[in-house]
């Protein structure tokens, strides 16, 4: 018992837990002998790894200043006049190659005149995070896939797609869900307006928007609009069913429709949700998304609200 206590394993385990155990220790013992032979193999492969290193941060470069020149000239539109984004791919000349090959992807801020006025991750708040992350998505998601070079590439490697023309393409496609948190941050007016545009046409590339906000007009965009809090006492919120109440000590998720959808609206615009001035206002906004052209509007379920 105190053997089978020690390996974590029922006492009736621990037979089969040994010869486990005895391949283990086997694989890694064959490993250590076939370790000069694994490295001689990697030693003839490196000016071919290292030429493709080198044309896939060719490739990531070119990417690079094609996303800054388009998401630098949207960023005045949502709320991040006088500044340009940077992307620079640098080799970073490791002894191992990962995934990103031996490159390193600096994300900076750029003021008008060029001049560094540092990265992304240390200077940028969450809310300006959140809006550089949507226009890369959006820039992004227009772009070309890349071709090759010439047509004495090397053929796809296993796990690898192509399409017809050649061009690698990931088998996982564009991310199918984007979560979005205080995107409306220090935000409003015109800006908001074109966050909230450019959120419509990422729900039109079949993506579904889930966007975290305190925005009463970009809120009102959605398809769908769920509420999230403790102690929750939304009268008809479950399903549509008026004769039901929400209400728990509980952290808990309820959508809101029709007239609550109304209310929840008024109280995010101007605190009151039963004051007929602010719900007039909720309405407008409603309406405002109603009236969009159908090419505009994101597809039933596209853009949720929580």
């Amino acid at each position: 018992e105190a053997l089978a206590r020690k390996h974590a394993v029922p006492a009736g385990s621990l037979e089969a837990h040994a010869k486990d155990l005895e391949a283990e220790l086997y694989d890694l013992e064959d490993a250590m002998a076939r370790l000069p032979e694994i490295e001689g193999e990697l030693l003839q492969l490196a000016p071919e790894i290292h030429a493709l290193s080198e044309k896939v941060r060719s490739a990531r470069a070119e990417t690079a200043r094609t996303v800054c020149e388009r998401v630098s000239s949207l960023m005045p539109d949502v709320g991040l006049s006088g500044r340009r984004l940077d992307i620079t791919v640098r080799q970073t000349f490791a002894p191992t190659l990962d995934l990103f090959s031996d490159d390193a992807i600096d994300m900076r801020l750029l003021d008008q005149e060029g001049l560094v006025l540092g990265h992304v991750g240390e200077m940028a708040s969450s809310g300006e995070k959140a809006r550089l992350l949507l226009l890369l998505h959006a820039c992004i998601t227009d772009l070309p896939p890349q071709q090759e070079a010439d047509a004495s590439a090397p053929s796809a490697a296993p796990g690898e797609q192509r399409d017809d023309d050649g061009a690698f393409t990931d088998p996982l496609g564009p991310p199918k869900v984007i979560f979005f948190d205080e995107i409306d941050a220090h935000v409003g007016g015109a800006a908001m307006q074109a966050v909230g545009q450019t959120l419509r046409r990422q729900a039109q590339n079949g993506q579904q928007v889930v966007i975290i906000t305190h925005s009463a007009p970009l809120a009102a965009l959605a398809d769908r609009h769920f509420v999230v809090g403790r102690d929750l006492k939304l009268e008809g919120v479950s399903a549509g069913n008026t004769d039901a109440t929400a209400a728990s000590e509980e952290v808990c998720v309820v959508e809101v429709r029709g007239a609550h959808r109304e209310q929840e609206l008024a109280r995010m615009a101007t605190g009151q949700d039963r004051d007929e001035a602010s719900l007039a206002l909720a309405r407008s906004l409603l309406a405002q998304r109603l009236e969009l052209p159908e090419a505009a509007k994101p597809s039933v379920g596209d853009a949720s609200l929580m």
